[in-house]
């Protein structure tokens, strides 16, 4: 695991405006997560923590992945092929309006970005990210429900 935590780690240093990354089960619960080095100090300890803001986006990345695996069977449902990507766009006063959503069974993969991020590059990294996950993909399909 600490290897794809250190891949994932790499990928917030080496894309700018990327800002975080959830890796989720289709019911939403994270499995791994990188936050950018956006970090508080806690008073007691003295070691970083995720601030605030970035424990709501990777809540709020987690949350979304969950919907769009529903939204992907609904398409199924309809004879229209799974959805493999997911592109949203948010106005307001978040610091990271851009998400993408990568749909790597079992898992699905949020990516959240400043406005400027380039969407190209984060889709690009599907094949990678498949890859790098390929193992942690492989024993969570053979777990039961």
């Amino acid at each position: 695991m600490s290897d794809l935590q250190s891949y994932l780690d790499s990928l917030l240093r080496r894309i700018p405006g990327l800002k975080a990354i959830t890796v989720c089960d289709r019911d939403g619960v994270i499995v791994l997560s990188s936050p950018a080095p956006v970090v508080a100090v806690d008073s007691e300890g003295g070691e970083a923590v995720l601030s605030e803001e970035q424990q709501r986006l990777q809540s709020q990345l987690a949350v979304s992945s969950s919907s769009f695996v529903l939204s992907s069977d609904q398409l199924e449902k309809v004879a229209l092929g799974s959805a493999r990507t997911l592109v949203t766009s948010h106005e307001g006063r978040s610091i990271a309006p851009t998400r993408v959503y990568l749909s790597l069974t079992p898992l699905v993969v949020g990516l959240a970005g400043t406005a400027q991020v380039n969407v190209g590059m984060l889709l690009a990294l599907t094949n990678d990210l498949s890859a790098a996950l390929a193992p942690l993909r492989s024993t969570l399909a053979q777990t039961p429900h």
